[in-house]
């Protein structure tokens, strides 16, 4: 996932396998209505003014991919939260979407905001989709680790992978995972990951 920047909020780029590891729910949903919540303060001149303090998501789940206790048999629309701003971090989501929702309990409510995995479900490449419903993302996939990399060196442990934002980052992120090998140790799947590379070399070969 690319680094996200706002006034105020800014999130480091984080692999989609460890930004599901440390969710505490990830969900597919479509979002049916939003509304903001505000709160009266008193100003420094004390008067009384409202500020937006919360959004509002009420959202219908479609399809649980890591469980939670607050989601467990929950099959019907639900109320999803989120700062107001970008700037601290809150969400956008438009009415009538499907997105993938990543997020946090907090006070027996689900959170979202920047730095988790959030995103139109379409916009999510269709290997990584099928690699979600088909059920490579489960908790048990969390027994590696994705520690991202700046430079095009980039060593792995025993314990984690490393994925490198210099050299084919969109297919690490899409297209494969971390994942325990015969040897015990850790290390990336196959599956698409050799044919994404393929394709990208090719896309470069054929630009003008």
């Amino acid at each position: 996932m690319a680094t996200r920047n706002t006034d105020g909020c800014s999130c480091m780029p984080t692999h989609p396998q460890e930004l599901f590891c440390q969710s505490h729910f990830v969900i597919k949903a479509k979002v049916k209505s939003s509304r903001i919540v505000y709160r009266k303060y008193i100003n420094a001149n004390n008067e009384t003014i409202r500020m937006p303090f919360q959004m509002v998501y009420s959202i219908r789940i479609k399809k649980v991919f890591k469980q939670h206790e607050a989601f467990v048999n929950v099959t019907h629309t639900i109320m999803m939260y989120s700062s107001p701003s970008g700037g601290q971090c809150g969400v956008s989501l438009n009415n009538d979407t499907k997105y993938l929702l990543s997020g946090y309990i907090y006070g027996d409510k689900p959170y979202v905001n920047l730095c988790n995995w959030v995103q139109p479900w379409l916009a999510i490449p269709k290997i990584q989709r099928k690699m979600l419903t088909s059920s490579w993302y489960t908790s048990k996939s969390c027994g590696c680790s994705v520690k991202t990399c700046f430079s095009n060196e980039c060593q792995g442990t025993p314990d984690a992978c490393s994925w490198s934002l210099r050299k084919h980052q969109k297919c690490y992120a899409t297209a494969t995972m971390c994942l325990k090998q015969a040897d015990g140790g850790c290390g990336w799947s196959q599956n698409k990951l050799g044919h994404c590379i393929k394709q990208v070399n090719k896309a470069r070969q054929e630009e003008p």
